[in-house]
């Protein structure tokens, strides 16, 4: 018995739950959109809406005039005739970034074949960004338009609806019996009536969506911006997060024709009385604009709001543009005339003048058929943290304080527009049309009347760079992005050429270091080849376990220029490894430029040797090397004919019989260079030793040998990613100038071979005489400047707004340093302000400062037996910003002697 009286209780439980779940207490929640057709929404008045993904351009250092052409275009579309009730709404929505950078980083590495301790530091450096974003977030944005088109008017719509009551009616007498029927006449009626789009036969619905559809066809073909139409379950997922706040999962969409979704999206209560809704467990604000800007509204007039580093908390920025029928809203203007004449012109009020004489404005524009009558609303939703009791509510609203006072400030300071915060009664009453899809041609009293020249700038339509989408390096920018990095993506950047500009600590040898690491952290097989001059990478590469070559006289490792990785499979040299060649002979010989003729002897001489000694090699063979000497002795029994020629000949003879048998230039290439390695640096300042003429083309052969380094074939025929590095090209320019001639040549090749060249140097002036070097290199990554930096201006077709970005760098030491980034040429170049930051680890292994060089070679004294990564954590640990950063010179040594 005991247990029938607890089944009995507990199925009464189950049928009163039921019963709640079909049946909630409160007032339900309504929505306009009642389903979903095709790929568009429809709404209970019959109307139907498509959302599309903008592409915006990242153009906010183009051009101006570049812009201008964009609003001009965008205002063109909005011009032409669209049926009356139209509404074209643009939204510009911001969260802050949950990690998307830093996992696509992630992912984006290579499973195998990376190097480990670059790896471990690279990790180093994303567990650095993830927690500096936990403080001040970074933001990710996305731009949607959304287009609602009325429905066709149905053909006798009283006809319909008793239809639609009548067929109701017989269902519910079929399913539930007469009396019952009788009893909910009220509710069928009032379901019917309200459901009148949802039990819409098929063929009208495909009437409408035709209807609609040549609409959203002429929107496309005439928008100026990059549109994609949202698919259905697109559509249906941005409509569903928008009603539900705390929703973390997304329901299956519904196949059933007429599937009334609003049980779906009215699921979250929508409530509250001060000047914040409670949407969920979110709290909501809205900003409007009250005051439009002036007349004259720049192209840039939005970037006070989507270009700011604070603005970081989720937010949307809204533009709807609604198109009446103009004949009656032209009546609405003439009304508003007159009343502000009634109203203030009897009494001098210089505010009913300006007023007056705006309004008489517009009414010029539209006199004519020139211009179209264009409400706008302009307005900012602005979401909270999710509160789940009261102290997380008081945090969060008290950040959507600060937040919408920022916007306010951001609004203002367009010239000529005013904005405030909705009082709560007006938040009630615009919060629901405010919500995704939900875009409403009815008038709510925040529309500015205007021609569609005067607002479109008020659409937000450009954003930052959104980056590499398999990148190895990551780079925050000063609007709050963090974007990726891959200067092997050949879609986005062609260029093989690298170069960093950058005055002295302007951080430039530092972020070419740091992507040399990150390459190897990330690639499969990638090698990193480097000329260095002052030790700038040594601490890096003796914590990363490469060879740091510095040419000594008494330690013989010939680099022979004869020498190129095919050699050893028999196949012919390239134009370019000639000229290599025949630029060293030239300096030995000290033959120049305009010597034509022992150029040519000297280029005819290098062809027969490598004729006669490359068909010697072959797979399976040893390799066999052409040297200086077997040149000597080819350019001793050439046939030349000419008298003139053959004296020409023995001068040359006679100036190179002097390195014959030289152990570092007429030699084959020592075999240490043959094994392998990940990272490889030539430091060119130990050449000093050598006597000029050898220090000279050893110079030019280290060079060559680094600028022709490409990655080692793999097993499948691919090449593996090379980086070549030039550091201080300026004190290159000065050494050896001849060095860009290496450049010259072999810089071309890097798409073909799958390596870059990257060059650091001061200013631009360092590198402008070679112009193949400056014609290539579009990919620039300009850092803080010194004096004039015009020419670099004038190079990369920068916009003055990109050079004013210049002006205004910043370099923090220990902190981080800022670049302006400019990759490309023309309408698609991307100019970015990128900030490099590093962790306290990655600090201490590239600081090239002096005195934390000194620290580090002090901590190293203290304990010998340390590696170099546990000097450079423990210095991390002790002085995470380094030393220069909180103003000392010099370490605490107690602190080394708590330690030991």
């Amino acid at each position: 018995m005991e247990f029938t009286l607890a089944y009995d209780e507990l199925e009464k439980q189950f049928t009163s739950r039921a019963r709640a779940l079909r049946h909630p207490s409160g007032r339900r929640r309504d929505s306009s959109i009642v389903g979903i057709y095709k790929d568009a929404l429809r709404h209970k008045d019959g109307s139907l809406t498509v959302a599309y993904d903008v592409d915006a351009p990242a153009t906010m250092f183009a051009d101006d005039s570049l812009i201008d052409i964009r609003y001009d275009d965008l205002a063109r579309m909005l011009a032409f005739e669209k049926p009356a009730g139209t509404v074209i709404q643009f939204r510009y929505s911001t969260i802050p970034d949950p990690g998307y950078a830093l996992i696509n980083l992630i992912s984006s590495r290579a499973e195998e074949g990376t190097h480990t301790m670059a790896s471990l530091l690279q990790a180093a450096n994303l567990e650095f960004l993830g927690s500096s974003a936990k403080l001040v977030p970074y933001r990710r944005s996305v731009l949607t338009m959304w287009v609602r088109v009325p429905g066709k008017k149905r053909i006798n719509s009283t006809m319909s609806a008793l239809s639609d009551f009548k067929h109701a009616m017989r269902e519910h007498v079929k399913a539930n019996g007469v009396i019952t029927a009788l009893r909910r006449l009220p509710e069928i009626y009032r379901r019917t009536a309200d459901d009148a789009v949802v039990r819409r036969t098929l063929e009208e619905e495909k009437r409408n969506y035709n209807h609609a559809n040549r609409v959203w066809r002429q929107i496309e073909n005439s928008s100026p911006l990059m549109l994609r139409r949202f698919t259905r379950q697109e559509i249906w997922e941005a409509v569903f997060l928008g009603h539900s706040q705390n929703a973390s999962a997304i329901p299956i969409l519904p196949e059933r024709p007429g599937r009334d979704l609003r049980d779906y999206l009215c699921g979250e209560t929508i409530e509250g009385e001060l000047n914040y809704l409670m949407h969920g467990e979110h709290p909501v604000a809205i900003v409007s604009m009250f005051t439009p800007p002036n007349e004259f509204v720049t192209a840039d007039a939005l970037r006070t709001l989507i270009g700011r580093r604070d603005f970081n908390s989720r937010h949307t920025i809204v533009t709807e543009y609604l198109f009446p029928e103009q004949r009656k809203e032209t009546k609405r203007l003439d009304r508003r005339i007159k009343q502000v004449k009634r109203t203030f012109t009897r009494r001098d009020n210089p505010e009913g003048a300006a007023a007056l004489r705006s309004l008489r404005a517009v009414r010029d524009e539209v006199a004519g058929a020139r211009e179209s009558l264009l409400p706008a609303r302009f307005y900012v939703v602005l979401y909270g943290e999710r509160a789940r009791n009261f102290a997380e509510l008081k945090q969060s609203v008290d950040t959507l304080d600060e937040q919408c006072e920022r916007t306010v400030s951001a609004i203002r300071q367009i010239p000529g527009a005013n904005a405030e915060r909705e009082e709560p009664e007006a938040l009630r009453a615009l919060y629901s049309s405010a919500i995704a899809g939900e875009l409403s041609p009815k008038l709510t009293g925040r529309e500015l009347t205007e021609v569609s020249n005067s607002v479109a700038a008020l659409t937000p339509t450009e954003d930052s760079w959104y980056g590499a989408s398999r990148p190895h390096t990551l780079l925050a920018t000063v609007t709050g992005r963090l974007i990726g990095i891959d200067l092997f993506d050949r879609n986005q950047i062609p260029s093989p050429l690298i170069q960093i500009i950058a005055a002295p600590r302007g951080g430039k040898s530092i972020l070419m270091a740091q992507l040399a690491c990150d390459i190897l952290a990330s690639l499969c097989d990638a090698s990193i080849n480097a000329v260095d001059i002052g030790e700038t990478l040594l601490p890096l590469i003796t914590v990363l376990g490469g060879r740091y070559i510095r040419p000594q006289p008494d330690e013989v490792r010939a680099i022979n220029i004869w020498s190129y990785p095919d050699l050893k499979d028999g196949e012919p040299p390239d134009d370019i490894q000639k000229a290599l060649v025949v630029g060293d002979l030239k300096m030995l010989a000290r033959v120049g430029d305009d010597d034509k003729t022992a150029e040519d002897i000297i280029s005819a001489v290098v062809t027969q040797v490598y004729e006669n000694i490359v068909s010697q090699n072959g797979p399976g063979r040893p390799l066999f090397e052409p040297v200086l000497s077997h040149f000597i002795a080819q350019l001793k029994t050439y046939p030349f004919d000419s008298a003139m020629v053959r004296e020409r000949r023995e001068t040359l003879v006679l100036a190179l019989s002097n390195y014959i048998g030289h152990p570092w230039l007429d030699a084959p290439t020592h075999p240490d260079y043959e094994a392998k390695s990940p990272f490889d640096v030539f430091e060119l300042g130990s050449l000093r030793d050598f006597p000029r003429d050898i220090k000279l083309s050893l110079a030019y052969r280290i060079a060559a040998h680094v600028a022709r380094s490409i990655g080692r074939k793999r097993a499948d025929g691919t090449r593996a990613p090379t980086a070549n590095l030039f550091d201080e090209m300026w004190e290159i320019k000065e050494e050896y100038p001849f060095i860009f001639k290496v450049l010259q040549h072999a810089g071309r090749k890097g798409p073909k071979e799958n390596s870059i060249t990257i060059l650091a140097t001061h200013a631009f002036e360092d590198i402008e005489d070679v112009a193949s070097l400056s014609k290539t290199g579009n990919v620039l990554f300009i850092g803080k400047q010194l004096g004039d930096y015009s020419k670099i201006v004038a190079h990369a077709k920068l916009s003055p707004n990109g050079a004013e970005a210049i002006n205004h760098i910043k370099t923090a030491p220990g902190r981080f340093s800022q670049f302006v980034m400019v990759i490309g040429t023309g309408p698609d170049q991307v100019v970015e302000v990128v900030q490099h930051e590093l962790s306290p680890l990655m600090l201490w292994t590239l600081t090239t400062n002096a005195d934390e060089r000194n620290a580090r070679s002090r901590v190293l004294a203290y304990y010998p037996n340390w590696s170099d990564m546990q000097v450079h954590a423990w210095l991390a640990d002790h002085y995470p910003r380094g030393l220069t950063a909180i103003g000392l010179r010099e370490i605490d040594e107690s602190l080394l002697e708590v330690a030991a």
